[in-house]
């Protein structure tokens, strides 16, 4: 069984053109499958008979796909941690914070309608509380097994709505930090996005490490480090002219990396966003003040719809915590708005 996961792990991981093409490898699985269940012949009641055991390998490759798809979406600001089920993960609040009796806000569900409950607590430890993500996805097992879908496909599904998850956690617990953190550390402007009135808060971010700045695209296309030269010139550094080339902005700004946070629209309309873009977040990194835990195993479980077709939900014990020491800023241009959150 572990060579099985190992091949299906191989067939969602990217592409190496020198080797095999993405449905080559698509059918390698297939046929791995198909020979560890003998299902060669594709026979209805045979894959009725070992579907839960078939799904349980693919949860296991999201079990190792989703840390390192969570790493490098949100490794420059966020600590992903993986524990058991029942294990809890305790952080060490930094003893610079501690000993000047910083705050500590972790934000938690309350329930499942969106309610938030903050707890204000004193020492030098945090925990992070975890629920149940879901994650649902419609799909049967023939025809994964028949090549309609690939496993890639489904697994880049699950897991980017994963992603999707833990991203709305991480910015609703950064937006609840506008009521606790100092006067200093936030600046709210009901006029267009200026880059300029974000210095000050840089500076605060800084001192507690080297900051990360993070917004969604309408703000962060309004930075750049463009230069005067005499009355009448500006002058673009060759670094950002490549930026801009590549990535349609500049990836640094006075020197601190940029971040982008991924908006999702949410109906077939196209005009409506999840988020507001409203806030821009500054970030010190020398310790990740964004906590992720992963808990447990994935688990899949079809779930019959009203009009008899299946869907395949998978769940998973997902957390997310923030820990402010007084070092987590925020920029809001209140005329900036559009989403849900």
């Amino acid at each position: 069984m572990n060579l099985l996961r190992d091949i299906l792990l191989e067939s969602v991981r990217p592409a190496d053109p020198t080797k095999f093409s993405s449905t080559e490898r698509n059918q390698i699985a297939i046929n791995a499958i198909s020979k560890e269940f003998g299902l060669e012949n594709l026979s209805a009641r045979d894959i009725r008979k070992y579907k839960a055991d078939i799904f349980t390998v693919i949860e296991e490759v999201i079990d190792e796909i989703l840390p390192k798809q969570l790493e490098s979406l949100l490794g420059v600001f966020a600590e992903i941690k993986s524990i058991g089920r029942g294990d809890q993960q305790v952080f060490k609040i930094p003893t610079t914070y501690a000993s000047r009796r910083r705050a500590l806000a972790a934000i938690k569900n309350g329930a499942r309608g969106g309610i938030y409950e903050s707890r204000r607590l004193d020492g030098s430890w945090m925990t992070v509380e975890t629920q149940v993500e879901t994650v649902g996805y419609q799909i049967t097992l023939e025809e994964l097994l028949s090549g309609y879908r690939t496993i890639a496909e489904m697994v880049g599904i699950i897991t980017a709505g994963f992603v999707e998850r833990i991203y709305l956690n991480v910015i609703q617990a950064l937006r609840a930090l506008k009521t606790r953190v100092p006067a200093a550390n936030k600046i709210a402007s009901p006029t267009a996005f200026s880059a300029a009135a974000v210095k000050p808060l840089v500076r605060v971010a800084a001192a507690y490490g080297t900051p990360v700045i993070m917004g969604f695209a309408s703000m962060l296309d309004g930075f750049d480090n463009t230069q005067a030269v005499g009355t009448s010139t500006v002058q673009w550094p060759e670094s950002d002219l490549e930026d801009i080339k590549n990535t349609g902005r500049v990836g640094k700004w006075n020197g601190y990396t940029m971040v982008e946070l991924p908006n999702y629209l949410t109906d077939a309309t196209n005009a409506t966003w999840l988020f507001d873009e409203n806030d821009l977040f500054i970030l010190p990194v020398a310790d990740k003040p964004v906590k992720v835990i992963l808990e447990g195993e994935a688990y899949s479980k079809e779930i019959v719809q009203a009009h008899g077709g299946e869907e395949l939900h998978f769940h998973k014990l997902l957390g997310t915590a923030v820990l402010m020491a007084n070092n987590v800023c925020i920029y809001t241009s209140t005329g900036l708005t559009g989403g849900s959150y």
